[in-house]
């Protein structure tokens, strides 16, 4: 499968835009007003601390609407054609194919940027926006405020990774010059630089930590490897055996996993009595009848997201297995009816791998429902790595449901299993003939004729889905009959009957429901007081 295209930096969307009223329309799709008001609003932001080693660590999370703001730039600065270099941020690359750079039995020097994102202020965003983007300087100065916290690039939002090196491509591109005319390989992951080669000496890291200095940024944590030593770049360790580099590349997503408030979540303590969560597993959800809502917070940590998502869909897959060999209520008393097991998935290619494709082939038998929702079909091929696979998944859903879509090859997904029909085309031929010879009585002669034309055409065209209204979807239901759906959209008055939010949702099935999942009132008062004091 292709990879998802870039474009020069010229091509974006962002480049060269002067008015404001065109950055919010054209490129975010709110109104100039609103967009102002967001910039100006300085409670954009959740802050809180979380523990490294010994030090905490301050994280910036963009709320809800700002976060919208900026996964739209993320998307713009994505796409941006990167160096090399360069392996954060960059489709493909991770911290794992930076180590993989420098393996071989050669010199190596790294050095961190100390305090990366705090160090790239307002100042080199400004910067970056006017100068490379070429914008306008009210349109850099809209954009500064919008994606910067107290004057410089958040902690924990998705666009910092990638604004933050095009803020500091300067430094990095002198860095890479730098290592080209010492005959060094570089590398460059968010703050992490890293050189190999017979060129890469203490006099080269000399001269790299003067550049740093020279362009207003600190370093440490700076190293030298001598050839025959063990190196460990990125997490990873190069010149060890396999087990070290295995250990030492999953060491960074198992210290993700049990540390902080995702270990609470993972690995509740047995003992401690005052922590009312029950400790529950699949099967005793499903035997209670109970309803799991799990938020991965993809947006926030991918790689933890994609672990848990995982390690849960393979933990349903081997239920699904006992209930399918041994059916429901296995080691209960009694007869136990079964059950069916619903589960949506938002976003699933976010979540998807290996252990999805047996749990849709197989757990139907199981009582198993699965109902998938994504965006487009390119991203589940780019999660699971293989259109096979990808068309192995598509399979094995029965029911099929496209509101309208943006991508053609994701509507063909539906009219490529629709059949051709016989369309019959009228045409209508009239002539006219006239007579130049004096001696006939007719002056002329006249023809009307009605041509059919029968042709095969498909059923639906991409371009139907494409073009669908809002509220209107086609689905393909019960072995592929085709229906068309029009969905009534809400009205924008309140409805006394709709949920104000999750959080009432949840307070309603707690009052409704006497079970192990009820959280008791004073640990209810205490979690709003904790939520209280974040500022949520």
């Amino acid at each position: 499968m292709a990879a998802r295209k870039t474009y020069a930096l010229d091509q974006c969307p962002l480049y060269k835009i002067a008015s404001r009223k065109r950055l919010a329309q054209d490129v975010f799709n709110v109104d100039l007003p609103f967009l102002e008001r967001l910039a100006a609003n300085e409670g954009n932001f959740r802050v809180f601390t979380i523990k490294q080693g010994d030090k905490d660590r301050q994280v910036e999370v963009p709320k809800v609407v700002l976060e919208r703001i900026h996964r739209r730039l993320f998307n713009l600065l994505e796409r941006i054609e990167k160096p090399d270099y360069l392996h954060s941020g960059v489709r493909g690359r991770s911290y794992i194919s930076n180590a993989k750079v420098h393996v071989g039995a050669v010199p190596l020097v790294k050095l961190d940027l100390k305090k990366f994102y705090p160090s790239v202020d307002g100042a080199r965003v400004s910067r970056f926006f006017t100068g490379t983007m070429r914008c306008s300087p009210d349109v850099a100065a809209l954009l500064t405020r919008l994606c910067t916290f107290e004057n410089h690039v958040p902690t924990g939002s998705c666009v910092s990774q990638l604004l933050a090196f095009f803020a500091a491509k300067p430094l990095f591109d002198e860095l890479h010059a730098l290592a080209e005319s010492a005959g060094v390989r570089d590398s460059c992951y968010v703050d992490d630089l890293t050189w190999s080669g017979h060129g890469a000496t203490p006099a080269f890291l000399w001269a790299a930590k003067q550049v740093v200095h020279r362009h207003g940024f600190a370093h440490h944590k700076d190293r030298c490897f001598a050839a025959g030593d063990r190196k460990l770049v990125t997490g990873v360790m190069l010149e060890g055996n396999r087990i070290d580099k295995l250990v030492a590349s999953l060491l960074p997503l198992m210290e993700k996993l049990t540390t902080g408030r995702t270990a609470a979540l993972l690995s509740p303590t047995l003992d401690d009595p005052t922590d009312w969560r029950p400790v529950f597993d699949w099967t005793s959800v499903i035997n209670l009848g109970g309803i799991v809502y799990v938020g991965l917070d993809a947006l926030s940590d991918y790689e933890v997201a994609g672990a848990v998502g995982n390690s849960m869909f393979a933990d349903l897959t081997s239920v699904a297995g006992g209930l399918y060999k041994f059916g429901p209520g296995r080691g209960l008393p009694g007869e136990t009816r079964p059950r069916r097991i619903a589960i949506h998935a938002d976003e699933f290619n976010e979540l998807i791998g290996d252990e999805f494709i047996p749990l849709l082939n197989k757990a139907g038998g199981a009582g198993f429902q699965v109902t998938a929702y994504t965006q487009t079909w390119s991203d589940v091929e780019a999660r699971i790595g293989s259109p096979a696979k990808a068309g192995q998944i598509a399979g094995n859903f029965n029911t099929l449901i496209m509101l309208r879509v943006k991508e053609v090859a994701t509507a063909e997904l539906l009219t490529d299993q629709l059949p051709q029909v016989q369309v019959v085309s009228t045409i209508v031929s009239s002539s006219v003939s006239d007579t130049n010879d004096p001696g006939e009585f007719t002056d002329f002669a006249s023809r009307n004729e009605d041509r059919i034309a029968p042709e095969s055409v498909r059923m639906l065209e991409p371009t139907d889905l494409v073009q669908l209204p809002k509220g209107q979807a086609f689905a393909l239901i019960h072995g592929g009959r085709l229906h068309k759906i029009r969905m009534p959209l809400p009205s924008a008055e309140h409805d006394p009957l709709m949920p104000e939010g999750l959080a009432a949702i949840g307070q309603a099935l707690r009052n409704r429901l006497d079970g192990p999942w009820n959280r008791p009132q004073e640990y209810e008062d205490r979690a709003t007081e904790v939520e209280a004091r974040r500022g949520e």
